[in-house]
């Protein structure tokens, strides 16, 4: 009797985690997302990081900070969902997704341009991560990850009024 007692308390804690099996409860579209936006928030972070060093506008360093928090939120859904990380490396600008690294090159190369250009691309990011979150969130998904991309996509749609905001500062310069 207490042996069976044991055994369903472990099993009722690995249960409430939400780690026995979680991998299977998800589709492979929805792994897909999951680690399209891992890497996608690790871009905008990168991105950011660089932009910042480069022409030491806050708003970079303080969106890049946030952006750690979102990969760290995404994070916690692949530990949860038992998934690889596809982040092998979290070195500025390497990327586990040959797409998502040429994207990060075109990005980087314009945002050194220019400060508005820099600002733009802050722009663009925002709204690739709108779009792309509104895309996977249209889908039928498990409440923890509904609610950790709704999070992200409040946190994009503010990031991407603070740089519309920055940039029609820099604008009327």
């Amino acid at each position: 009797m207490r042996k069976q007692t044991i055994i369903t308390i472990i099993l009722a804690v690995f249960l409430l985690q939400g780690t026995l099996f979680a991998a299977d409860l998800l589709t492979s579209a929805e792994e897909d997302g999951i680690m399209l936006m891992r890497e996608e928030e690790k871009l905008a972070r990168d991105v950011y990081i660089v932009l910042f060093e480069t022409w030491h506008i806050e708003t970079f360093d303080n969106i890049s900070s946030s952006e750690e928090q979102h990969m760290s939120a995404v994070g916690k859904i692949i530990e949860r969902y038992d998934l690889e990380d596809p982040i092998v490396n979290d070195e500025v600008g390497v990327f586990t997704d040959a797409h998502l690294q040429g994207l990060y090159e075109d990005l980087i190369e314009k945002g050194m341009r220019t400060v508005e250009d820099a600002l733009e691309v802050g722009i663009m990011i925002e709204e690739l991560d709108i779009a792309d979150l509104e895309a996977l969130m249209s889908e039928d998904l498990p409440d923890d990850i509904q609610r950790t991309y709704s999070r992200l996509l409040r946190g994009s749609e503010r990031h991407l009024d603070s740089f519309e905001s920055q940039l029609a500062k820099y604008s009327y310069i």
